[in-house]
């Protein structure tokens, strides 16, 4: 790709369709989402992992997303900190 900006990364994402990507990359980023998501899950169990979900639960937030396996929405930026 050999892209020197966060522009020329852009429109190479832009311009790239499903049917360009290998086989190979598509069965890997299947892999990739469900390790993440095994993840997710041995995380959500861990005393780290309740402690931070508890602290976002208690700051409330707008409601944007959902924190996995916890039951509850809250804004984007604190559900990806425990997801």
């Amino acid at each position: 790709m050999g892209a020197k900006t966060t522009r020329e990364i852009a429109e190479f994402v832009c311009k790239t369709d499903y049917k360009d990507l290998r086989s190979e990359l598509i069965d890997y980023s299947k892999i990739l989402a469900l390790s993440h998501v095994g993840m997710n899950i041995a995380g959500s169990t861990m005393d780290f992992g309740r402690l931070v979900t508890q602290y976002v639960k208690g700051k409330g937030g707008h409601p944007e997303v959902g924190v996995f396996g916890a039951g509850f929405r809250t804004g984007a930026e604190d559900a990806a900190l425990v997801n």
